[in-house]
């Protein structure tokens, strides 16, 4: 399943790019999927920084998944690497529950439209392995799937798309 989103946010790109690495935190408040942001650790490599944070969801979910799924299911690590050259990162998302829950991994990436414009490309792909979700006999892992991708989409696609509104508003409140 692949999660797309473009957006333009009325920003110029270094400031676009520095809330986004540097400040993403600041923007929980004006995204509605998303309890917390807190980063863990951050290096810098000459022109690439690497940066983990660890992102808190909040979600309805399928009936069917409230029984199987704990807390730490809606927790992940944002394994980022900045390239603060090309404007752009690549991550990779680890649940907290367990990292072989599924894979997904994106590239984020900032195009200056103008000197006061900034286009937002947000790119993630995600497949689930509901074959190792504590709890979930082998026989049905392959019948959640839909329900299973369908609250991934619910979790992402939102922040995803909602990111260019949390933006604005930031910077209209700050």
């Amino acid at each position: 399943m692949i999660i797309e989103s473009t957006n333009t946010v009325h920003q110029p790109i270094d400031v676009v790019f520095d809330l986004l690495k540097n400040n993403i935190s600041d923007l929980v408040p004006y995204l509605p999927n998303v309890d917390k942001i807190e980063e863990k650790s951050r290096n810098k490599k000459g022109k690439k920084e690497d940066v983990i944070s660890t992102w808190t969801a909040r979600a309805d979910m399928p009936s069917i998944l409230k029984k199987i799924a704990k807390p730490d299911l809606f927790s992940w690590d944002d394994i980022a690497t900045w390239d603060l050259e090309k404007k752009k990162v690549t991550y990779r998302l680890e649940s907290k529950l367990a990292s072989n829950l599924y894979t997904a991994t994106g590239e984020n990436k900032l195009v200056a439209i103008d000197e006061n414009t900034t286009e937002m490309i947000f790119t993630c792909e995600v497949t689930p392995h509901p074959e190792n979700f504590p709890g979930v006999p082998k026989i049905l892992a392959k019948k959640i799937v839909p329900a299973l991708e369908g609250v991934i989409r619910v979790l992402l696609e939102p922040n995803f798309s909602s990111m260019n509104e949390g933006i604005k508003e930031y910077f209209e409140n700050k």
